[in-house]
């Protein structure tokens, strides 16, 4: 008998039992097959409802070596998001405080990631640890400050200017180094131009209002710092310095 005429007489066959025996016949044929395309269907809807859904990020913070109330920072963001104007349903505030920079051997890849990040400017502005911020500017990371900020601005926040000696970036002192916070402490005073070739404030030593301590604890034994991302443009640039005046108390 041919193969054709063996499978149209099992099919004859099976169309006169009961159909728990015809699905079971079925099941055990196909199963694979079933489970494979029920898999494809579920990640071809997860894909595009990620995709119908996801939203632009209208402003982005990473908070490094940074602990958080995960029911506050939820708060922090919705009022922040609000102060901002911005439209929820096209757009979206991160605060994003998952990065630990440790000082063991996972540094390495915590810093690469970050710099990924950062090479696809995802990221608008960095609040960590003098010593962990220390680092990021010897990649000239972030802008110089004295030119985005307005002019109430710099005379509220010229007293806490974290300096860096620019000098130092353009004779390419720093091409050689590691930038992780397992490396040397720096011992240069940050708080003052004195002694500095080239003076830039890259920086603000945070005195953050009530709010924002309540919600996020930096390393104990060190000022956190806030700095401008170098990319950092438009409404972005606008939203970011928003957020410096918010997060220090400076407006309401």
């Amino acid at each position: 008998m041919a193969v054709m005429d063996e499978f149209k007489e099992e099919r004859e066959r099976m169309k006169a039992q009961p159909f728990k025996v015809r699905f079971a016949y079925f099941w055990d044929y196909h199963k694979f097959h079933v489970l494979a395309a029920a898999f494809v269907l579920f990640f071809v809807i997860d894909l595009g409802y990620s995709w119908l859904t996801q939203k632009d990020t209208a402003f982005m913070a990473m908070f490094i070596n940074c602990y958080a109330d995960e029911e506050k920072s939820e708060a922090y963001t919705t009022a922040l998001t609000e102060k901002m104007a911005i439209d929820t349903k096209e757009e979206e505030i991160r605060l994003d405080y998952s990065v630990q920079i440790t000082g063991d051997g996972t540094d390495y890849e915590t810093s690469q990631l970050v710099g990924v990040r950062m090479a696809a400017r995802e990221v608008d502005v960095m609040v960590t640890d003098e010593t962990t911020f220390e680092g990021y500017t010897k990649s000239d990371a972030f802008l110089d400050l004295s030119q985005v900020l307005t002019p109430e601005q710099y005379e509220y926040y010229k007293d806490s200017f974290y300096y860096i000696d620019y000098a130092l970036i353009e004779s390419g002192y720093y091409d050689n180094v590691d930038y992780t916070a397992t490396e040397k402490e720096d011992t240069t005073n940050h708080h003052s131009p004195d002694g500095m070739e080239k003076p830039v404030p890259v920086g603000i030593y945070v005195d953050a209002a009530e709010s924002f301590k309540e919600t996020y604890r930096f390393k104990s034994d060190l000022d956190a710092v806030f700095g401008v991302i170098g990319y950092v443009e438009g409404e972005h640039l606008d939203r970011s310095l928003l957020f410096l005046d918010l997060m220090t108390g400076r407006v309401e």
